[in-house]
């Protein structure tokens, strides 16, 4: 009978380590999730204002550039003639490639710095893997009674 109380013991205990384990693993799951949906949610946000203002500014700086290349062209006409304008519109083109160029190449090397991505929940995945292999190799010594017998 005294077996049977130290057997129930034991698994009862078993059971209690097991369950707290598994609660802590779905707590840390759950904790992982909630910080990937804040940072998802918060690059989201950032991406979606800097698109929206720079389509916005970009129209009006479109119709803007727009009237004045128009203006600088119409004005060389009246000014110097056909010639004038032939010449003021290939100017003001080069003009607008070179800066066109210019201005992609400086966005896309900002957006090869910036590097969206879970940065916070990478971080907080690799510090978990090095504690459990902390963990692991702390109790790789550790033999169960099943197994000394």
């Amino acid at each position: 009978m005294a077996e049977i109380r130290v057997s129930e013991q034991r698994n009862s205990g078993i059971n209690v380590a097991f369950q707290g384990l598994t609660d802590g693993l779905t707590s840390l799951i759950r904790n992982h999730l909630d910080l990937v949906r804040y940072e998802v949610k918060e690059e989201a946000t950032t991406v979606g204002k800097n698109v929206a203002a720079l389509a916005l500014f970009g129209f009006i700086a479109l119709v803007g550039f727009g009237l004045l290349n128009l203006t600088a062209i119409l004005f060389a006409g009246w000014f110097g003639g056909i010639v004038a304008m032939a010449i003021t519109a290939l100017v003001l083109t080069l003009i607008n490639l070179g800066g066109s160029l210019y201005a992609i190449r400086h966005i896309l090397k900002r957006f090869e710095d910036d590097k969206p991505g879970l940065s916070q929940t990478s971080e907080e995945i690799q510090r978990d893997k090095q504690w459990i292999k902390q963990i692991r190799d702390n109790n790789s010594h550790v033999r169960l009674p099943a197994e000394t017998s």
